[in-house]
């Protein structure tokens, strides 16, 4: 069993794979989600702080392990690359088809997302300029990436120009985690440490729902 505190957890996207990966104290741990059992431990050490986030590819090939550096492996735990960033990263999330990785981090005015192509292990796109605090979200629906952030604000960005898609939509609070549902739908996560708050923004596109939900985690597996 899970023995020291919990840095931050991953389920696989695959409902056949039933795998867990955590972090702790300086290691990665890939468990079976179906007898709770620990498969592989990958010390990870050489990160500059503990690490932030964790992301499966979508088809559960890959994971990718953020703090002040992103280290990618195999799903059996080996090795695959390093991105190098010259700021922290408090977020990762791989685009549909698995080809690229979206960063968020930085602090205050060095806020930035970039955009890796995973094949080549180099920056596509940088985007900046817009987010005043840390980025900490991060989500993809096709070639549009959303973004969140301790600022409040939430972007939409068309990853095939680098341009916002519109202006930035402000929260009643910082916003701690994104997610798509399905194609339509956004729904972020955040908390102000006072109230719970839910509202419904309708965006320039009538057929894109916006759901905000003020909270402090959601943490979802179908089994």
């Amino acid at each position: 069993a899970q023995q020291a505190a919990l840095g931050v957890v991953s389920w696989s996207n695959k409902r056949e794979s039933h795998s867990l990966a955590t972090t702790d104290f300086g290691a990665l741990k890939l468990w079976n989600g179906q007898n709770g059992t620990l498969e592989r431990t990958i010390a990870i050490e050489a990160f500059e702080s503990e690490p932030s986030c964790v992301a499966w590819s979508n088809d559960d090939s890959n994971l990718a392990v953020a703090a002040g550096k992103i280290a990618v492996y195999f799903a059996n735990g080996t090795f695959s690359q390093e991105l190098v960033t010259s700021m922290p990263v408090f977020s990762v999330a791989w685009s549909d088809t698995n080809s690229k990785l979206a960063s968020g981090g930085g602090f205050g005015e060095t806020a930035e997302v970039k955009i890796w192509n995973m094949e080549l292990g180099t920056v596509n796109l940088t985007l900046s300029g817009t987010h005043y605090q840390q980025v900490t979200s991060v989500a993809w629906n096709g070639t549009t990436l959303a973004t969140g952030s301790l600022d409040t604000l939430i972007v939409l960005w068309d990853t095939t120009s680098g341009t916002k898609m519109m202006a930035a939509l402000e929260t009643s609070a910082e916003v701690n985690a994104l997610a798509f549902h399905g194609q339509v739908t956004l729904t972020p996560v955040a908390w102000n440490g006072t109230y719970r708050d839910t509202y419904t923004t309708l965006l320039s596109d009538p057929f894109f729902l916006m759901n905000i939900c003020a909270c402090m985690c959601v943490c979802t597996h179908l089994l």
